[in-house]
């Protein structure tokens, strides 16, 4: 079963972003991470649609994502660019990871939880805002900062976005360690 899970058409749409993140990182293009963003929007939508979920895909899909925005920040921080927030990126793709994989514990099993954070980014809202807010800015705050020169003022509302992210991964981090 494995094998034929390889060639999953998600499958092979992951393999094209890590081409995508060795080229975006090599070339300190942004337009590479905008199609890796942009694949990983539309590779679930097409494993369900074509009946080709698997636990590869899952794992694969939530990997890439977590190497997008951890990679850039480990050049950024090797290279002196030290900034607590990439910092965090690292620390969030290697605990997510570990959790999720190691442990097997999901976040997704709390979303009926009693703290008020974690129920609302978990809610099943299509117009939840905190996602956005939070998300949005957390996948490409190290990214961008690699590849482009930020003014001050768009790196700043990307840490706060990053910030409330923060906020709500301490909370998730609890309920993992229960």
């Amino acid at each position: 079963m494995l094998i034929k899970e390889i060639f999953y058409i998600p499958n092979i749409i992951e393999y094209i972003r890590v081409g995508l993140l060795i080229y975006g990182i090599y070339y300190k293009s942004i337009i590479y991470f905008i199609f890796n963003y942009i694949l990983d929007i539309i590779d679930g939508p097409i494993a369900r649609y074509l009946n080709q979920t698997s636990k590869l895909g899952c794992f694969l899909d939530h990997f890439i994502d977590r190497l997008t925005v951890c990679i850039p920040a480990i050049i950024l921080i090797y290279n002196n660019n030290f900034d607590i927030w990439l910092l965090f990126t690292i620390i969030e793709s290697f605990t997510n990871i570990y959790f999720n994989y190691c442990v097997n514990t999901s976040h997704m099993k709390h979303a009926d939880n009693n703290n008020w954070l974690i129920r609302t980014y978990y809610s099943n809202s299509r117009y939840n805002i905190l996602s956005y807010v939070s998300l949005v800015p957390y996948f490409i705050y190290s990214p961008l900062i690699y590849c482009a020169i930020v003014p001050e003022y768009i790196k700043h509302l990307l840490q706060c976005g990053v910030f409330i992210y923060f906020m709500i991964y301490t909370q998730k981090l609890k309920l993992w360690v229960k």
